[in-house]
């Protein structure tokens, strides 16, 4: 999914956007194919994610809810956060639940 992303390739498929293509050639719902997007594209600026993944540390809900507040937090600030601080914020919900991870 990085790969497609980077390099637009779901555009030489016809689709718009990689949303599209992963809903409608991949089949994944709505939901699972804005999970792996935001994590995709996290793992761009935190590559060791894709470890934790693997290994059940961090699951792609909790992934969701992190670019949710990341989101939130760079508009709220007018500026982006560093992929230091997307690495605390990871470190912090390691092997925890999706409901701690909300709180």
């Amino acid at each position: 999914i990085q790969e497609a992303d980077r390099r637009k390739l779901y555009a030489a498929r016809a689709f718009s956007s990689l949303f599209e293509y992963l809903t409608k050639a991949m089949g994944y719902s709505s939901g699972a194919a804005q999970r792996r997007i935001e994590a995709a594209r996290l793992m761009n600026q935190v590559p060791e994610l894709a470890l934790k993944i693997q290994k059940g540390d961090v699951n792609l809900s909790q992934i969701g809810i992190i670019s949710q507040a990341v989101k939130l937090k760079e508009s709220q600030m007018g500026k982006k956060l560093s992929a230091e601080v997307k690495r605390e914020v990871i470190a912090e919900i390691t092997q925890k639940t999706t409901a701690q991870t909300q709180v």
